[in-house]
């Protein structure tokens, strides 16, 4: 028994485990993406829910391409946590977009096609992350929930 036990613990499936346990023990435990939303629109729940989409998607992309995979990985273990904000106008909207920029937390502006409730170029939701809940909190912590 205990020979055999020996032989487990030195498998390549034993030790890639223990790399991403080891791995894994770096990273932040509170990971998610902040999704924020303009409230001045009066988007259909619809809309909103497309746009918010868009953010989702536009905000991994970025990540994966700009050198956070690792962090994305870990934000996919921890079943991808996102939050929906709200601001009230496009002014606040670009505030935190550029307060985040200066921060090093990846942000992205989703600007609408216009094809059926507003205007084209209309700026719509800010996708923050994924990122560190802290250090997110630091950004959107005053915004209350959509």
């Amino acid at each position: 028994p205990s020979t055999q036990s020996s032989r487990e613990e030195n498998t390549p499936v034993t030790e890639m485990f223990r790399r991403i346990f080891n791995f894994n023990k770096s990273l932040p435990k509170a990971l998610k993406m902040v999704l924020v939303v303009r409230t001045d629109l009066c988007l259909s729940k619809g809309k909103t829910a497309s746009q918010c989409a868009h953010a989702a998607v536009m905000s991994y992309e970025k990540s994966l391409t700009s050198g956070r995979a690792n962090l994305v990985d870990a934000w996919k273990t921890l079943g991808q946590p996102k939050v929906v904000l709200r601001v009230e106008n496009a002014q606040q909207m670009e505030k935190l977009y550029s307060e985040a920029k200066s921060q090093g937390i990846n942000a992205v502006l989703v600007h609408d096609a216009g094809r059926t409730e507003i205007p084209s170029g209309t700026m719509t939701v800010l996708g923050l992350g994924p990122d560190c809940s802290e250090k997110l909190k630091g950004i959107v912590g005053e915004l209350k929930v959509l």
